[in-house]
């Protein structure tokens, strides 16, 4: 791969709607080092090198009929994984990450051929609704969002130096609410870009219907394609989800 250096890797950001086929889309990329995915199945047997969680592993999100989970794939052998375990938040110990919502959150820690580790996070805002006895019928994400940053917060041991990435679909949009919904614009118009000093920035990368969240703390990352849209039809008009791609170079 041309350009390629020991510092760096190809990362790629992608909703696969619990498609099994989507993953030969992302193995005929020869480019990418690491793929985070929300709404993943297992892939096709010898399909990746690696997976968080196991292909073996009941890919399931918890609360509800959810057959699909955040993800995380090695693509390449220009680096490794080394997966940190996941557990409900009630059942965790000292040494294991919290999820609230188990299959929502997948962590690991990627070793570039520099020897330079740097933690990734897949992570994916399941959509929840009021309790039935509450009149309207409204769905929204913002909840289990929330969630996941008090669990990513566990990653972070020390105010400067950390390492992280961060990327999902956090079905949150961007400026406006569902279908124009005033009410649900106005907190998603605020905190855009926010600079925690020492080079940490969190940078959001937004679509209309899908929000891609990039979060690299103290170092430098480049985006190398803005958007890949990929369309498919489940019975029902075509809907379209973007997958982002990320070259990340450690200083």
């Amino acid at each position: 791969m041309s350009g390629y250096a020991p510092n760096s890797m190809r990362m790629l950001s992608w909703n696969m709607a619990h498609r099994e086929a989507h993953w030969h889309d992302i193995t005929n990329d020869s480019d990418l080092d690491v793929a985070l995915l929300q709404e993943a199945v297992p892939p096709p047997s010898g399909c990746v090198l690696e997976t968080i969680p196991p292909a073996d592993a009941r890919w399931v999100t918890a609360g509800g009929n959810r057959r699909f989970c955040a993800a995380i794939a090695r693509l390449s052998d220009r680096v490794t994984l080394r997966p940190i375990r996941t557990t409900p938040l009630a059942d965790a110990g000292r040494d294991e990450l919290a999820v609230s919502l188990p299959g929502t959150l997948a962590a690991c820690e990627v070793i570039l051929e520099s020897g330079e580790p740097i933690t990734v996070a897949s992570i994916y805002g399941a959509w929840t609704s009021p309790i039935p006895w509450k009149e309207g019928g409204w769905i929204y994400a913002d909840a289990s969002v929330h969630r996941l940053i008090s669990d990513l917060s566990a990653l972070v041991a020390s105010q400067r130096g950390h390492r992280i990435i961060v990327a999902g679909d956090l079905n949150i949009l961007h400026g406006h609410g569902e279908q124009g919904n005033e009410l649900l614009a106005g907190p998603l118009s605020n905190g855009v870009h926010a600079d925690g000093g020492d080079g940490t920035a969190v940078r959001r990368a937004t679509a209309p219907q899908r929000r891609t969240v990039l979060t690299l703390a103290g170092r430098t990352a480049e985006r190398q394609q803005e958007r890949t849209d990929v369309s498919h039809s489940e019975g029902r008009p075509f809907k379209r989800y973007q997958a982002a791609r990320f070259r990340v170079c450690v200083d």
